[in-house]
């Protein structure tokens, strides 16, 4: 009878144990921001994932070293809609190497290291090595984060890129950002598709800044850019080099796709990339509303044509009652084989429909190979088309 009673307490105290969660004591440190948890392998950081993704969404963590993930298929991303991450995430100059993060669901997804980065989020000092962040329909994927309201600062991306959405938003680093994106850059190969898709992010709603992508592999969708393929705030001080294409069914940029009541302000883009836009800019595919100012095009626009109307400017393919200053261009723009009946070609803006274009330089040439131009071909030196409305002063092509 003494056994019998002894082995019912046994289980009792088996089953309490097998209850209690084990996910924080598995890891060191305590998660706050003064004792964070210690991160030393893959094991550690699905860890992590678990215990903020079951509601700990401010526990703060650091890596202690490089961590492999490569043998690993079973990434859930840390933070969701339901539980945005709202703690620090110290990389401390280490690296995540091949995550994969595939979420074929029908629903919207946030795919990438982490899923939903909350406002008063920290990560910084990482890099991921190798990265695949594939979702499908509306949704959001990053190599850093699907969705960001945070704080991202001082991380890159390198090596084989897979950050693919079959609509929605996809960035080298963030997918949407309604954060800051600061000291970060992207570099490596593969692919990023999207609707909105760039090198840093897809879109951005608040600040990027200081950031730069040399990425050398191809970003399509509809609107693309080499830094942000929509932007609505803040681009400044960014800067690219990449070697690749950039194909887009609409707005195609070299710095942003769309700046839609943005500022893009001191960006530089020398890229030797090949672009397949209908509205192709060495700067933006796009200016409604917004500034473009002090920004620098050294790229030669190589395009390449497959449908029958493209709009292609230096600096700004179209520009909607947007302001264009202090800008200049030394690259120039290469036309091959075009099938196209209709083409706008400058120097600094392909065409503007009210706005201002002013203390602008272009030093670019515009080269034509192919069909012989014809009636609906329009090409100038610093604007191919002028629509009333406009204010042009003080500009000056040498192109």
């Amino acid at each position: 009878m003494k056994n019998k009673k002894i082995a019912i307490i046994l289980l009792a105290f088996i089953i309490l144990i097998s209850m209690i969660p084990l996910t924080s004591s598995a890891l060191s440190g305590s998660g706050t921001a003064d004792n964070p948890y210690q991160l030393n392998n893959y094991n550690d950081l699905k860890t992590f994932a678990d215990l903020v993704n079951s509601g700990n969404t401010s526990a703060c963590a650091i890596l202690k070293g490089n961590i492999e993930a490569y043998e690993h298929n079973d990434w859930i991303a840390i933070g969701s809609a339901e539980n945005k991450y709202s703690g620090t995430f110290d990389g401390n100059g280490h690296s995540i190497i091949r995550l994969s993060n595939s979420d074929i669901s029908e629903k919207p997804t946030y795919s990438g290291l982490f899923g939903y980065i909350g406002s008063g989020a920290n990560i910084k000092n990482l890099c991921l090595n190798t990265v695949t962040s594939i979702s499908k329909n509306n949704g959001y994927s990053g190599g850093i984060a699907g969705y960001s309201k945070g704080n991202i600062t001082n991380c890159y991306i390198q090596g084989n890129l897979q950050i693919v959405k079959e609509n929605g938003y996809s960035g080298g680093l963030v997918g949407l950002n309604e954060g800051i994106i600061e000291n970060c850059y992207c570099s490596g190969s593969g692919n990023i598709s999207a609707y909105y898709a760039g090198g840093i992010a897809g879109a951005n709603k608040l600040k990027v800044l200081n950031c730069f992508s040399i990425y050398s592999g191809n970003i399509s969708g509809d609107y693309c850019g080499g830094i942000v393929g929509l932007n609505y705030a803040y681009v400044e001080y960014c800067y690219v080099s990449s070697q690749g294409k950039i194909t887009a069914e609409n707005f195609c940029g070299g710095i942003v796709g769309d700046n839609n009541a943005g500022i893009v302000y001191s960006c530089y883009n020398s890229s030797s990339t090949i672009f397949e836009g209908r509205y192709t800019g060495g700067i933006s595919g796009n200016n409604s509303n917004g500034e473009i100012a002090n920004c620098y095009n050294s790229s030669d626009l190589d395009l390449r044509f497959s449908d029958t109307s493209y709009t292609i400017g230096s600096i700004v393919a179209t520009n909607n009652s947007g302001t264009i200053d202090k800008c200049y261009n030394t690259g120039k723009i290469s036309i091959q084989n075009s099938p196209s009946s209709y083409i706008v070609v400058a120097g600094i803006a392909g065409t503007t429909s009210g706005g201002n274009i002013n203390n602008c330089l272009n030093l670019g040439d515009i080269e034509y190979s192919g069909n012989n131009p014809g009636f609906n071909y329009f090409i100038g030196g610093i604007v191919g088309i002028a629509n009333s409305g406009t204010s042009i002063e003080e500009n000056i092509n040498i192109g």
